[in-house]
């Protein structure tokens, strides 16, 4: 495609050139699973709750949104889903005004026992709660339509998370989903257990109907101000005593209930302000049996970020920047740009601050267009919402019901300047963000292939002539047996969002872009390392360098010599040879055991920890790749592990009293087991 430049009026801001530099020593080192200290991205994503709730129902929006969200050659490429269990809330109450977000629970005729014989009677109980509940399995078909969908079309690299807003009513203090009385804490201090019992099971009955799932997180914003029969959501505040209990007999039920293989995640505090003001509070033990901090933010600054960055990484734990969204307007005179930008330059700020391994959007349709709901009344048309994007909105796009449309904006297409080029697999690097010059940046580095990508934000209303400087790049850990190791012979692809959704650009591929004499707006020199470019006036640009790939040697078919000896050539004996060797037969490992439950040993002595596992082969090992992390290396440190036929066996340290939890992962399989150290 080649493009004549329309910086913006011709407008450009001439003479000194703005250099946006990458530093590769400051990158993420979560989910860092070929262990050479770069973090590996799994992806952006959206919470489902509450759009899938509503637009479920249909199949044409149903497909259109995960169409436009999840597929990678048409839409986001989004990685990630965040699917809500429903708490659902006393049936006699009627008190939420959207039409989105009543999500529906599954626990059913919630009744008081005194005695285990009552309880038997019903699918789950517990005498502590002093409750027995059934499950209506068909209470959610909405959400998981949209998750099974979303799944489909993601692929192998789909990761599924479970999460809680609120328990059923029952175990509330309120009798509530929606909050406690005065905003109060809300989950009932006796029903810890029932509450644990709730979520697994759900999880549990899920996974084996074959949705995807891989990680558990009880609680949504525990701090907030829930208050009882507020119209909006449910929710639950929870202190961080409370988190301090509830967190071990969750991480133990889910061991129970076979969930060993999934991940333990919270505390999805609103901030980072938040998470700094109350994870420290939150009993060390407890912390421990993360194995994932999920954090939102709705505010954040540099300082915060970077305590929440360093808590993860001294619990040895991942990172995911798990909610946030909001009404964003940046710009100059950026018309219908405006909620892009304003998009754009918030989620560069939370890449770059806490390098997390995953960004996730909160409810990816936040208005709904329905004549016959009597909460959406007022919204009668699409149309009426062609000014969104000037104004800042939440979501990404609306549905319209009475046409059976998924209506996309310019902050849907702001986001797919990021999602659709930094890949999962890719580590997240620091980059330049110059607020003096509204200019703003975030870069990935592909350790395997040496590809990278930065994508730089310009709020101006002039375009600004700039340089980017790509040549600390370390291609250390890059396979040089299949890519140069180098900028060598890399081409340059570039993408652009700009203008408005009519007739602007969508993703435009302004690679080859010139100004009006004939010069190449951004060009690539890869000995210097450099892009020397004109970022266009309130636009979103992203620049992926492509490394190039090894060409391997043609294989030249040669005749077998003749066995009949050649006149002119005296016969000669034939050297015996070895036989190439057959290529290795893989052997995947089909489950994972943990250990045992609880493991004790003493400070200072070792002991081997024995994980059964069941592979493809039976009688031989796993030819998986096989890791072993400790989630406190401080407390539990890893001496030796050993991949044999029926088991992997791990000898572990103790250091110093606490608890750690060794996890051990064969392919895609995991199991974990908790070691006390007295």
């Amino acid at each position: 495609m080649h493009t004549t430049c329309n910086t913006n009026n011709g407008k450009v801001k001439a003479a000194e050139k703005t250099v946006i530099s990458v530093d590769p020593t400051n990158r993420s080192t979560f989910h860092d699973t070929n262990h050479n200290s770069y973090g590996e991205f799994q992806g952006f994503g959206t919470s489902l709750c509450w759009w899938a709730n509503r637009v479920g129902y249909s199949e044409s929006l149903s497909e259109q949104a995960t169409d436009a969200f999840y597929d990678k050659e048409k839409g986001l490429g989004m990685t990630i889903g965040r699917y809500n269990i429903g708490g659902g809330d006393d049936p006699a109450h009627d008190h939420i005004r959207r039409s989105d977000s009543k999500v529906p629970g599954y626990a059913v005729n919630p009744t008081k026992i005194t005695t285990k014989e009552e309880g038997e009677k019903f699918d789950q109980y517990d005498l502590t709660a002093g409750y027995a509940w059934n499950y209506d399995w068909n209470a959610d078909k909405n959400q998981l339509n949209v998750l099974m969908k979303a799944a489909k079309k993601t692929g192998e690299n789909f990761l599924g998370e479970a999460f809680s807003n609120s328990p059923p009513y029952f175990m509330t203090n309120s009798g509530c989903s929606s909050g406690g009385v005065n905003s109060a804490e809300n989950l009932r201090s006796d029903c810890h257990v029932a509450f644990a019992k709730y979520l697994t099971d759900v999880t549990k009955h899920l996974k084996e109907e074959g949705y995807s799932l891989s990680s558990l997180e009880p609680m949504n914003e525990p701090s907030g101000g829930w208050a009882a029969l507020n119209s909006k959501q449910e929710g639950c505040k929870i202190e961080p005593d409370s988190i301090s209990a509830l967190l071990p007999v969750v991480k133990n039920t889910m061991l129970t209930n076979g969930l060993n293989d999934m991940v333990l995640a919270g505390c999805d505090y609103s901030s980072t302000t938040d998470t700094n003001a109350f994870f420290s509070k939150i009993d060390s033990t407890s912390q421990s049996m993360l194995d994932r901090m999920d954090i939102h933010c709705y505010t954040y600054n540099k300082s915060s970020a970077a305590y929440t960055r360093q808590a993860a990484q001294d619990l040895g734990v991942n990172l995911w920047m798990s909610e946030v969204d909001g009404s964003y307007s940046e710009g100059s005179n950026a018309q219908e740009m405006s909620a892009a930008l304003g998009l754009s330059k918030n989620m560069t700020g939370q890449l770059n601050y806490l390098m997390p391994s995953a960004w996730v959007l909160w409810d990816a349709i936040d208005i709904h267009v329905d004549a016959n709901n009597k909460y959406d009344a007022d919204s009668k048309s699409a149309e009426e919402y062609k000014d969104l994007d000037k104004n800042g909105f939440w979501g990404i796009a609306v549905a319209d019901h009475n046409q059976e449309k998924i209506v996309l904006t310019k902050k849907y297409y702001g986001m797919g300047q990021y999602s659709r080029y930094i890949k999962p697999g890719y580590t997240l690097l620091g980059s330049t963000s110059l607020s003096s010059k509204k200019l703003y940046s975030t870069a990935a580095f592909d350790a395997t292939s040496g590809d990278t990508v930065i994508v730089v934000t310009n709020l101006n209303d002039e375009a600004q002539n700039t340089e980017i400087d790509l040549s600390a790049i370390d291609f250390s850990t890059v396979d040089t047996q299949k890519y140069t190791g180098s900028f060598a012979q890399s081409t340059m692809e570039v993408i652009r969002t700009s203008g408005d959704l009519a007739n602007g650009e969508n993703w435009a591929d302004v690679t080859s872009e010139t100004t009006d004499s004939s010069t190449t707006v951004s060009t690539w020199n890869p000995s210097a390392g450099k892009i020397s470019t004109t970022l266009k006036a309130n636009s979103i640009t992203t620049y992926v360098i492509h490394c190039k790939k090894v060409e391997k040697a043609p294989v030249i078919d040669t005749p077998a010599p003749s066995t009949t000896p050649s006149a002119d050539i005296p016969a000669v004996s034939a050297k015996p040879t070895t036989a190439p060797s057959a290529k290795a037969v893989k052997n995947p490992c089909k489950k994972v055991k943990s250990a045992k439950k609880n493991i004790t040993i003493k400070k200072g002595s070792s002991k081997a920890l024995t994980f059964p596992v069941t592979n493809t082969v039976t009688s031989k090992k796993t030819t998986d790749k096989v890791t072993v992390t400790s989630s406190k290396k401080k407390i539990v440190t890893i001496k030796k592990t050993t991949n044999a036929a029926k088991k992997i066996s791990v000898k572990v340290k103790a250091r110093k009293k606490g608890k750690a939890i060794i996890t051990v992962k064969a392919g895609k399989k995991r199991a974990k087991t908790i070691v006390k150290v007295k």
